[in-house]
C-alpha cells in the first residue's frame, strides 16, 4: 500500500490528519513539498480515507502528459515542457492558415454579462479557430488529445497568438474565478480550464519568455515545442502558482497556438 511505501511515521501522520478532517488537498500539499510523487500521495490519501471508511471523491482527473514526453516537470503545479508537439511544415502551415484572416485585439473575461473586453494589459492580437474547423486543426487537436489523455470534445478551439514587437500579456490566471465579473457565466458554459498549453510556432528574436512570477521560471520552448500546465490543483480549485505572463517582445514576432481543455464537453 502507498499509505506504507514512506514507512510508519508517514502513515500515522495521514491518518492522523485525515481524522482530523484536514482537507485532503492540504495534506497532498504538504505531503509533496517534502518530496512524495503526486500520484503516490493521492493513491495513499485515498488508502487512509478507505482505512477511515470515508470517500475518497476528492479529486478529480485532469489531462496530465507521461512524464517522460516532456524536458522539464514541476510536479505541483504540474508544469512541463512537450518536445515536437508539431513539426516545422505544420508551424509553417498554421501560421499561414492564421495570417490569411484579420487579426483582432486579444481580449480578456471581464464584463458583467460574461463578454470580453479589451485590457491594457494584454496588447497583443489573436485569430481562433472553432474545433475541428478543417483538417490541420482536426489533426492538431487530435495530437494534443492523445498527447494529454484528454478528449477533444472537453476542450476550446485553438488560439493564435500574436506579439509584435513591444506586445506582452501581463500575470494573469487561465482558470476561471467564480467570484469574478463574468467567471460564473463562463464557468457555467464548459465547466473550469483545467490545463493550458502553449505551442511555439514562432519564436521572438528577443523577448517574450512565459514567465511565472510565483515560480520563478521563465520558458522559451524551441519551435514546435510546448509549455503543458494545470490551472488547477488535484481536487479541482484553481492553482494561484500557475500565475503567468507573456513577456514583452523586444525584437521580432512571437507567434503561438494555445489550447485550453476543460472540465465538461465544449462542443
Amino acid at each position: 500500500m502507498k499509505i506504507d511505501s514512506q514507512g510508519e511515521q508517514w502513515r500515522s501522520w495521514i491518518l492522523e490528519n485525515l481524522g482530523r478532517y484536514c482537507l485532503p488537498s492540504a495534506i497532498l500539499a504538504d505531503m509533496t513539498r517534502d518530496g512524495w510523487d503526486v500520484s503516490d500521495a493521492i493513491s495513499a490519501i485515498d488508502e487512509g480515507l478507505a482505512l477511515l471508511g470515508r470517500s475518497c471523491d476528492w479529486h478529480i482527473d485532469l489531462p496530465s502528459p507521461a512524464t517522460s514526453a516532456g524536458s522539464f516537470l514541476l510536479l505541483r503545479p504540474r508544469l512541463q515542457m512537450l518536445s515536437g508537439v508539431l513539426n516545422r511544415q505544420e508551424c509553417s502551415d498554421l501560421i499561414e492558415l492564421a495570417l490569411s484572416r484579420d487579426r483582432v485585439p486579444a481580449e480578456v473575461l471581464g464584463g458583467d454579462d460574461s463578454r470580453p473586453v479589451q485590457h491594457e494589459g494584454r496588447s497583443n492580437s489573436t485569430i481562433f479557430f472553432a474545433p475541428r474547423e478543417n483538417p490541420l486543426i482536426a489533426q492538431i487537436e487530435d495530437r494534443l488529445s492523445e498527447i494529454t489523455h484528454w478528449p477533444v470534445s472537453h476542450a476550446e478551439g485553438i488560439q493564435i497568438q500574436f506579439y509584435a514587437e513591444g506586445q506582452r500579456y501581463s500575470p494573469h490566471y487561465d482558470w476561471f474565478d467564480p467570484t469574478a465579473p463574468g467567471g460564473a457565466g463562463a464557468l457555467s458554459q464548459a465547466g473550469q480550464r483545467l490545463a493550458t498549453t502553449i505551442i511555439a510556432l514562432q519564436q521572438a528574436h528577443s523577448g517574450g519568455a512565459t514567465r511565472f512570477p510565483g515560480l520563478g521560471i521563465s520558458l522559451r520552448p524551441s519551435v514546435g515545442d510546448a509549455v503543458f500546465f494545470h490551472n488547477v490543483d488535484p481536487s479541482g480549485s484553481p492553482d494561484k502558482a500557475t500565475l503567468h505572463a507573456g513577456e514583452s517582445v523586444e525584437r521580432g514576432v512571437k507567434i503561438i497556438a494555445t489550447y485550453w481543455q476543460r472540465a465538461l464537453r465544449c462542443h
